[in-house]
């Protein structure tokens, strides 16, 4: 969003954007925001949400976390691999994921977690090796 604001202040010179980056969900209205951008948000009641883009996720695995485990051909084959997920602080529920193949095919991914996190970036950089 921010390489868009010269074009948006441009167009709009009487507007003063005010940009709050954090990675929780927030109360809107309590908290004072005019608009909110995120994934996975939980609205609360009144509140409306659009889609702007999709959010392409990929899974990933080590060289040698793989080499430790039998190939993954299938979704169903994830559900034997230790894998880091996130927990939302205001549900308490784990997030969960669809994958979707190259043909718009689905498969919802049922995985036991290993290590949760809250955010995203906590994740970055994290091997399991247990």
């Amino acid at each position: 969003m921010l390489p868009l604001m010269p074009q948006f202040m441009k167009k709009y010179p009487a507007v003063t954007p005010e940009w709050h980056f954090d990675n929780r969900q927030v109360e809107l209205i309590a908290d004072g925001f005019d608009a909110a951008i995120g994934g996975g948000i939980e609205l609360s009641t009144g509140l409306i949400a659009r889609d702007l883009a999709s959010a392409h996720l990929v899974l990933v695995a080590s060289p040698d976390y793989l080499s430790e485990h039998p190939p993954v051909s299938r979704p169903g084959q994830l559900s034997g691999l230790e894998h880091l997920a996130m927990r939302s602080l205001r549900s308490g529920k784990i997030r969960s994921w669809m994958l979707q193949g190259p043909k718009e095919q689905r498969a919802a991914l049922e995985l036991h977690p290993r290590l949760l996190v809250n955010d995203p970036q906590a994740s970055w950089g994290w091997e399991l090796h247990c």
